[in-house]
């Protein structure tokens, strides 16, 4: 019985091979990946045993999973108080000049309150 993609896949990535050159001890494919990159032959490898369960995450990487996905919000808290600052920031001029002013009608009202009071005096 012919093996399928997936489980010739999966089986070259639990095997470990050793680089003749440099010592290098990945899987396969990386192994393979490594060595054309370096420019040298893919064949020179020896096989150095297999992975064992409890190496399922590569070396260095247990430090790089997040332990707690509440971590994955802060970017998204981080900007929402920047947007925040830069918006507080741009409608500052406009806070000042409407408090600071009276709008269109206070000034109506008082403009005809000091024409209503020079007619009262004049007459």
């Amino acid at each position: 019985m012919r093996r399928s993609k997936n489980a010739e896949n999966l089986r070259g990535q639990t095997l470990l091979f050793r680089c003749l050159e440099t010592g290098f001890v990945p899987t396969a494919p990386a192994l393979g990946r490594d060595q054309r990159g370096r420019g040298m032959d893919p064949s020179r490898r020896e096989l150095a045993g297999q992975r064992s369960a409890d190496q399922s995450v590569p070396e260095g990487g247990e430090n790089a999973l997040m332990h707690n996905p509440i971590w994955m919000l802060v970017p998204w808290v981080v900007f929402a108080v920047a947007a925040g600052v830069k918006f507080w920031r741009l409608t500052s001029v406009y806070r000042r000049r409407v408090q600071g002013t009276p709008s269109g009608t206070e000034r109506a009202r008082q403009s005809l309150e000091r024409s209503w009071q020079k007619d009262q005096q004049s007459a």
